[in-house]
């Protein structure tokens, strides 16, 4: 309601310009009808959709198909990979801005935590179980980030 009105008063404020400009031809109702004029374009240009998170869901499948390639590399140092689990935690900062529902914000602390923990996973000479569960808890984490996208 408060953008057609908007868009109503956009439009009266273009006619009196032109009204005024062609009462009295000078530089000043020029300008201001170039301004409003500016001001009605914006008021009926397209608005992105709020509930439109695909350009989210897509920043989201790229940071796990990075991390896909990245596991099947079975790197030494494990940076890269830590690396791309800090894009989730901001991806999920970002996600709780959007989104801004309250029913995610339990599920989201929730993968916020289990990432931390895996990031803080050490790797030790252990036989590659500490190698193994790192890339177990951070898939697993990864998958669930996944599941919560396609519950919103």
């Amino acid at each position: 309601m408060q953008r057609r009105v908007s868009q109503m008063f956009s439009v009266v404020v273009v006619l009196g310009c032109c009204a005024w400009f062609y009462a009295e031809r000078s530089y000043e109702p020029a300008i201001v009808f170039i301004i409003s004029l500016g001001a009605a374009i914006h008021q009926f240009w397209p608005q992105k959709d709020k509930q439109d998170f695909t350009a989210l869901k897509r920043e989201f499948f790229d940071i796990n198909a990075r991390w896909n390639v990245e596991k099947k590399l079975k790197p030494y140092s494990l940076d890269d990979a830590k690396w791309l689990l800090s894009e989730i935690l901001d991806y999920l900062k970002r996600l709780r801005i959007e989104v801004f529902k309250s029913e995610f914000n339990s599920d989201i602390d929730r993968l916020f935590l289990e990432i931390k923990e895996a990031q803080s996973i050490l790797i030790e000479i252990d036989g590659g179980v500490s190698y193994e569960k790192f890339w177990k808890n951070g898939s697993d984490s990864i998958n669930q980030v996944a599941e919560l996208i396609e519950k919103i």
